[in-house]
């Protein structure tokens, strides 16, 4: 999801984007959750065709990053990376309890709270213009 929505962000700008735990690269997630695989024959194939530390400091629009701290895929370094990577405006949001794939229903009212003053956000600044 990360990686298509960055990659799209790049080609084609849209008002912003909204990443769910993210992972920073390809190799580095392989590595994270195929650590054997990856020693024995994954480094050599893995490029940078999924390299979301480059990608996200390219977009240039508003980005909202939830992740979960009991996520067992991504580890929490992962979203903070890409944050720190990313261009302002940003927004990081820490659903607490969550793993990685349930923040919405982990994350309850905050989580579509954040969902809707991010929106809401970007259509006032496109309003404005």
């Amino acid at each position: 999801g990360a990686a298509g929505a960055l990659q799209t962000a790049i080609e084609t700008p849209p008002a912003g984007v909204i990443l769910e735990s993210p992972f920073t690269t390809l190799r580095a997630i392989a590595r994270q959750t195929a650590p054997i695989s990856y020693a024995l024959f994954g480094w050599w194939n893995i490029g940078k065709v999924f390299d979301n530390l480059d990608k996200v400091g390219k977009i240039k629009v508003p980005l909202l990053i939830f992740y979960g701290d009991k996520d067992r895929i991504v580890p929490e370094k992962m979203p903070l990376s890409l944050f720190a990577r990313a261009r302002q405006p940003k927004t990081l949001y820490l659903v607490k309890g969550a793993g990685h794939s349930n923040a919405f229903e982990v994350g309850g009212n905050g989580y579509r709270q954040a969902w809707h003053t991010f929106v809401v956000r970007i259509a006032k600044a496109r309003a404005a213009l």
